[in-house]
């Protein structure tokens, strides 16, 4: 597993993960917020977020200026990608 820290701005998020190929492989989360597999042609597959009160989006809500850091957790399941 992958995992990197991101600093998100105030904003309405989507995300997904694109699994060319390959997109049963592919899995990520942000703990606390969403999570879901790959697609293969990079649109946005079913995923679920629990951070706020939207179904497939979340919202960070910042000061002006300032971030809300998540780590955000991926993984190859075969072991050659991330």
């Amino acid at each position: 597993m992958y995992e990197e820290t991101v600093c998100l701005p105030a904003g309405t998020y989507e995300s997904f993960a694109c699994g060319f190929a390959y997109p049963s492989e592919v899995s990520w989360s942000i703990p606390g917020a969403c999570s879901g597999g790959g697609t293969q042609n990079c649109y946005q597959e079913e995923f679920s977020c629990s951070y706020g009160d939207q179904e497939t989006t979340f919202t960070v809500v910042a000061d002006a200026g300032e971030c809300e850091e998540f780590v955000v957790h991926m993984s190859d399941s075969f072991g050659d990608g991330w």
